[in-house]
């Protein structure tokens, strides 16, 4: 019998650049975490946007696009046979980001966001994110940015071991401790107290401020290899929720 792999979805973001229209139409799907999915053995789907055409701005405002019945069909047809999904960062959540968010969160598919997917766990469990005033933590990627301090009861430090660490920082929102939601532990915090890491109370949800799927990278300047226990752990309950869901499993949300 043909061996059945877990199958993990990264939403798609509309591509955001100076180029052409024909070029703008494009969506991307982060390449990193592609390679992450399959080196451990998975299989990577992209979640595609309701349209490529979606535009992005920088405040990161609310998306002012209401989605239609139609449009949350759709989405749920393309995620109903994943096993987890990965909200990839990006310059600003959409609205069927959230609504993917909500409906994982929902059935209790495990979900991890980062960077920009960190922001939209928060927002859709209630919470809030602000504007980063003086920009501190809009750093290169390929640096550690500052050091971020860890809950010794998390699941976090289970997988780090230590109660700190150096990250990367590529955003230009932060979430203030207050601005988290009941539902989702702080599990980590910036030098200068905002939120980098929660995880769900009462479900698989794991959100990352910094970018793990960079610093999982062997040969990159910020490469830490605990960084690949986040991974490692994630497609674990993946592979718990593709055990215990039924094969006739409907989405409720």
């Amino acid at each position: 019998m043909e061996k059945e792999f877990c199958k993990i979805g990264i939403v798609g973001k509309p591509f955001i650049g100076e180029c052409s229209d024909e070029w703008n139409n494009n969506v991307i799907v982060n390449g990193n975490l592609c390679d992450i999915v399959y080196e451990s053995g998975y299989i990577p789907v992209g979640i595609m946007p309701i349209s490529p055409r979606e535009k992005f701005n920088l405040t990161d405002s609310e998306d002012s696009y209401i989605l239609n019945q139609f449009d949350r069909d759709r989405i749920k047809q393309q995620i109903r046979d994943l096993d987890g999904i990965i909200l990839q960062g990006g310059m600003q959540t959409l609205a069927y980001e959230e609504f993917i968010a909500k409906v994982a969160i929902h059935n209790h598919i495990p979900i991890m966001g980062i960077c920009a997917g960190f922001n939209t766990l928060v927002r859709v469990s209630g919470g809030r994110v602000i504007k980063d005033i003086d920009e501190r933590h809009n750093k290169e990627p390929d640096e550690l940015a500052h050091l971020i301090i860890i809950d010794p009861d998390s699941n976090f430090y289970k997988l780090i071991k230590q109660s700190s660490v150096d990250v990367n920082s590529v955003h230009w929102m932060v979430a203030p401790i207050r601005g988290i939601p009941r539902s989702l532990r702080v599990a980590a915090v910036s030098s200068d107290r905002f939120v980098e890491v929660v995880e769900g109370k009462d479900g698989p949800i794991y959100g990352y401020k910094f970018h793990p799927e960079v610093m999982a990278l062997e040969g990159n300047k910020t490469y830490n290899p605990k960084m690949k226990n986040i991974f490692s752990d994630f497609f674990s309950k993946c592979e718990e929720y593709h055990k215990s869901k039924c094969s006739n499993n409907e989405m409720t949300k």
